[in-house]
């Protein structure tokens, strides 16, 4: 990710704010996602062991594996959770709304 500004004009403190909000709502996203991601697929393990043992096709080889709700991974938000220091536009602590 290009951190560097775009040569022209440089951007006012308000949309530097606003800049470091989304760029810190924008991790919060990607981690949810991929938990959403990991939950899935232990979803779909569970129900393929269901419908293979329903079928007579006996114990998967293999149990399926679901993160746990309360871990995540080291240095990463709780979902929902809003990043330290960032606070929505519009309300105390984030950019103005526009």
């Amino acid at each position: 990710m290009d951190t560097a500004e775009p040569a022209g004009v440089p951007l006012t403190g308000e949309e530097r704010a606003e800049l470091t909000w989304l760029r810190a709502e924008n991790e919060l996203l990607r981690v949810q996602r991929d938990m959403l991601t990991r939950i899935a697929t232990g979803y779909a393990r569970d129900v393929e062991v269901i419908l293979g043992r329903r079928a007579g096709a006996g114990a998967a080889s293999e149990p399926p594996r679901v993160p746990a709700a309360d871990t995540a991974p080291p240095g990463t938000a709780p979902p929902g959770a809003v990043p330290p220091g960032t606070a929505p536009p519009g309300t105390a602590g984030g950019p103005p709304r526009r």
